[in-house]
């Protein structure tokens, strides 16, 4: 279900155990941005690569809803 932790959950909190606030966390294959809303919320910088056109949507939407601030598409 939605609230059970991911895999991606479980490394993030291994990460932020070890680099703490402030630091960036890179996700090569971000997929719905789960782990960028994750990220952000605990405090860290977030850059995730996403080559899936509604994957991506979904993860700057999540983006925006952790920040409240834009999130920016780059690249193609």
């Amino acid at each position: 279900g939605a609230d059970q932790p991911s895999l991606s959950q479980g490394v993030f909190q291994g990460f932020y155990t070890k680099a703490g606030p402030g630091a960036t966390l890179f996700d090569p294959c971000a997929g719905r941005g789960l782990t960028a809303k994750a990220a952000i919320q605990e405090g860290l910088n977030f850059i995730g690569v996403e080559l899936h056109p509604r994957r991506l949507a979904w993860a700057i939407k999540y983006a925006v809803e952790a920040t409240g601030e834009r999130a920016e598409r780059v690249g193609v």
